[in-house]
């Protein structure tokens, strides 16, 4: 298999050793040490979906994990599986608002879209007040060269009305979202109400042509502390100690990324228009920070997933088996063709615009995996309590090594935070324009 951009390429062969083939599975993932230095076999940390997190422990909605089952100490396989992370605060754990008017740390959503990128050392954004139009640093120059016939801005977002939906899989039958098949997973329960702010999402997956601008800082810019908060949520922003789990020139990033054959990072051209992957959670944070964003929240991407209070199965409905090649970029959809270019499936369009939130690669989130909590939210928003290299996150989307039933939006995952991988990537949130 290979990744293909818009006019197919040849030259990058995925060899399946070490990778699942099974339908439905999950992708191989790339264990990294702290530094980022690919791990050993014996080292490695695999995402796994929230199927197999289930058996061992559950979270309460005081962040607390419990074990599932005493007879199951180590897994069934004796193997032992990692804990749901105890240094989170469970889903209902809506952290105060910031109190101190303006400025702070944790800046409102004017603040980060005018001060992000100055913040973290660079001076593209104009300042408050200004009438000059913003242009994203991974933006500036870019050709418009994405989408179907090549014609569609990678750097596009889309405004997203806030809201409430149910987050979460229902389990009741003729429920628009339920699904009780063998990829229902109990991470998925309990369904909740969760409202959501008004906010804007990249159209597209994060390009090769947008993350080569910030490999070519030198040195990587480094987020300021607290910068691509989610305005009024304490804990939010970046943290000085993972400073060090950046790269410190974009060489060494750029050697970083050829995580495996269907890496997609190069610097010719004919890659601009594919989703980059191999890049781990840190990098993508920091990313869309220099970007003048901050990750999504995982409410906020299965809003947009969802299509808000419709509940969407799929971001484009329910699911045909018989067309789902048409929608989204899955499992043996494209004749061994793994990653393709960004946007190439407008079918699968979710209410708000966005394309490839089901397949192509998975999307990383600004939330560490937890179980969820029965209770309503707003704001909803699980940050790590503790700084370093030990986060455990949440993965969105399905990639093209999965089945589109993965797709779904209520479908959900684990990774390391380190962790790379050939079948995940990642796209910006922004703040609503202010008027």
């Amino acid at each position: 298999m290979r990744w293909a951009a818009l006019v197919t390429a040849g030259g990058f062969t995925f060899f399946n050793a070490g990778c699942s083939t099974v339908a439905g599975l999950t992708e191989r993932i790339e264990g990294v040490d702290p530094d980022g230095e690919a791990s050993s076999d014996a080292n490695q940390q695999d995402e796994r979906t929230a199927k197999d997190a289930k058996d061992d422990v559950s979270m309460g909605s005081d962040g607390a994990t419990t074990d599932r089952s005493a007879t199951e100490a180590g897994g069934a396989d004796g193997g032992g599986v990692d804990a749901v992370p105890t240094d989170g605060p469970g889903r209902d754990d809506v952290m105060p608002p910031d109190t101190d008017g303006d400025a702070g740390t944790y800046p409102d959503a004017a603040d980060a879209r005018a001060d992000a990128p100055t913040d973290a050392g660079r001076d593209t954004a104009p300042d408050a007040g200004s009438d000059a139009p913003y242009t994203r640093p991974s933006c500036s120059g870019l050709a418009t060269l994405c989408g179907l016939h090549g014609n569609v801005d990678c750097c596009a977002a889309t405004a997203v009305p806030g809201g409430t939906f149910p987050m979460g899989r229902s389990t009741q039958d003729g429920g628009t979202d339920f699904y009780s098949g063998v990829y229902a997973t109990s991470a998925e329960l309990p369904e909740h109400l969760a409202t959501v702010d008004p906010f804007e999402l990249s159209t597209l997956e994060t390009t090769v042509g947008r993350f080569r601008a910030f490999v070519a800082q030198d040195p990587l810019p480094i987020p300021a502390a607290g910068s691509g908060a989610i305005a009024g949520v304490a804990g939010t922003g970046w943290r000085s100690a993972w400073n060090a789990l950046l790269p410190s020139t974009g060489a060494v990033l750029k050697s970083k990324l050829a995580c495996g054959n269907a890496a997609t990072y190069s610097d010719q051209s004919i890659s601009d228009a594919l989703p980059i992957n191999c890049v781990t959670w840190y990098e993508a944070f920091a990313f869309c920070i220099w970007d003048g964003g901050r990750l999504p929240t995982e409410a906020e991407w299965e809003y947009v997933a969802a299509g808000g209070a419709e509940n969407r199965f799929l971001p484009w409905g329910p699911l045909d088996p018989q067309t789902r090649c048409a929608y989204a970029n899955g499992f043996n959809c494209y004749n061994g063709i793994d990653v393709r270019s960004v946007g190439l499936l407008e079918p699968g369009a979710s209410l708000f615009g966005q394309l490839d939130m089901s397949g192509n690669v998975s999307e990383l989130v600004f939330d560490m995996f937890g179980y969820y909590s029965p209770a309503a939210c707003t704001g909803c928003v699980v940050p790590p309590a503790t700084g370093g290299s030990t986060l455990s996150i949440v993965v969105k989307g399905g990639s093209y090594n999965e089945e589109v039933i993965n797709g779904r939006s209520a479908w959900r995952a684990e990774a390391a935070a380190t962790r790379r991988s050939e079948a995940t990537g990642f796209r910006c949130a922004f703040p609503e324009p202010t008027p």
